[in-house]
């Protein structure tokens, strides 16, 4: 989604952002997302961004509670930071 996520690669940390944006480019049309209502357990935990742990609340929750309607619920119901929902924003929908 953005060259800043590069820096979560470890052999990419040390290199500068606009280095990187000389030899790389992002086509966020590409972004697979992922509906958090209707995903199922392997789809959920398979995302890089969501353990096993946000999985089974968010599982509980549908189960219990019905859809997910947006990230605010979402992050009320995981208690995840809210850096965490921001980087989660670009590849969910409700």
């Amino acid at each position: 989604h953005s060259f800043t996520q590069l820096q979560e690669v470890y052999v990419l940390q040390n290199i500068d952002t606009a280095k990187l944006k000389t030899y790389l480019f992002i086509d966020r049309r590409k972004i697979r997302k992922l509906n958090i209502n209707t995903a199922t357990y392997q789809e959920l935990v398979a995302h890089p961004y969501i353990d096993a742990y946000l999985t089974k609340l968010i599982l509980k929750h549908r189960e219990k509670n019905g859809p997910i309607r947006d990230l605010d619920e979402l992050q009320r119901i995981t208690h995840a930071y809210p850096e965490l929902m921001e980087k989660l924003r670009p590849y969910l929908v409700f």
